[in-house]
């Protein structure tokens, strides 16, 4: 099943001079309210001046979206662009409108999750919404992935990447974001199915979404448009109650506590964390010793304030049984943990001191996220 199976005649794509007749012919009557953040603010001023009657917000990063409800009565639309997509959802459901979504990069905005994070009146939270009515996905002078990867790999050597004209600026312009957050899918697949083999609780959702949201963490190499419509699909997925995984558990804490931005997070915790994954599954066995438990739940709270800490703890006999269970699969996660890492990018470049912080939320990862996963086998396991 493909983005396009999943919605339908909600995804569009084609030329931006396409999306203003389209979006008449959809929503004709009234209003439209169009957020957007800066860096697409221009295209958005282009390809919005055909709307008959329009009122166009610019929201500058994490603004708080209490403002936009003193904008007039009468809008029968919202239109969301780059960084406002979130607030333009949130706005839309509360007032029960419908959203269409301008993409302008293949970035992950959240567009085929059931939920979004944005400020209100100062607290930060997340807030469920609706399947949005129109995607319309930007298609002009898309990139292969061939040149993408050219482009970086020039970058690392220190040359000069050719610079693209402005109106070639499209949908590759979030390839490394998409990237990167498939790379992360695609580990939290890995886990799913290492958690299945290992016995540990799966959700229902987990063996449901599996197929579709594993086959979409692997398209992380693909042209832009494939790429696009991958990264709708895992987020479809995550919304319909597929498992995220501590990946992403993982990289929400190194952006908080690390100050990692939101790629460099997905990247670095990736790499992190398979790395540890290989080791375990190549190297690891139940040592049968004691964990103070206790002692590491202070520890958490401790050195990471505000974070919600707690400790699940099996009994001696499921520890028994998850041992043997690690004895049978281990070779097979072992190899499965290999092929992932191969396909995987060079190493994302932190500090000494992220690199620090890192490495102190992975070691006490279990207490972080309350997660009954791999990291929480290996501390039972006394090896974390």
């Amino acid at each position: 099943m493909s983005a396009d199976a999943l919605f339908g005649n909600r995804l569009r794509e084609g030329t931006l001079e396409e999306f203003s007749p389209l979006l008449k012919a959809r929503f004709p009557y009234g209003n439209y309210l169009v957020l957007t953040d800066e860096e697409s603010a221009p295209a958005l001023e282009t390809v919005c001046k055909t709307l008959p009657k329009k009122l166009t917000f610019v929201l500058c990063g994490e603004e708080d979206v209490l403002p936009l409800f003193a904008a007039p009565d009468g809008i029968t639309c919202v239109v969301g662009a780059g960084a406002a997509m979130s607030p333009a959802r949130y706005f839309a459901a509360v007032r029960s409108l419908p959203f269409a979504g301008l993409c302008l990069s293949c970035a992950p905005r959240g567009l085929g999750g059931k939920s979004v994070r944005v400020s209100v009146n100062g607290e930060t939270a997340a807030y469920p919404v609706p399947m949005p009515d129109l995607i319309f996905l930007r298609s002009e002078g898309q990139e292969t992935a061939g040149n993408g990867q050219e482009e970086r790999a020039a970058e690392k050597k220190g040359e000069r990447a050719c610079k693209r004209a402005p109106e070639a600026d499209n949908l590759s312009d979030g390839r490394e974001d998409a990237e990167a957050f498939l790379s992360a899918c695609a580990l939290s697949a890995v886990c799913s199915d290492a958690c299945r083999a290992l016995g540990l609780p799966q959700p229902s959702e987990a063996a449901e979404w599996l197929p579709l949201f594993s086959a979409a963490g692997a398209c992380g190499r693909e042209k832009v448009p494939v790429l696009f419509r991958a990264v709708l699909t895992a987020e479809y997925c995550l919304g319909k109650g597929f498992p995220p995984g501590e990946i992403f558990a993982f990289c929400e804490l190194a952006e908080k506590y690390a100050g990692l931005s939101r790629t460099q997070a997905l990247r670095a915790c990736t790499g992190a964390l398979s790395e540890l994954y290989a080791l375990f599954f190549e190297k690891g066995f139940y040592r049968g010793g004691a964990v103070d438990y206790n002692a590491r739940r202070e520890e958490a709270a401790g050195k990471f304030p505000g974070a919600e800490v707690s400790v699940r703890a099996a009994g001696a006999e499921e520890l028994v049984r998850r041992a043997a269970a690690f004895a049978d699969c281990s070779g097979a996660l072992s190899a499965r943990i290999a092929a992932f890492r191969a396909g995987l990018p060079d190493r994302e470049f932190v500090t000494a001191e992220q690199a620090r912080a890192l490495g102190g939320i992975l070691r006490l990862l279990p207490e972080l996220t309350g997660m009954d996963a791999i990291t929480t086998l290996m501390r039972d396991f006394a090896l974390l």
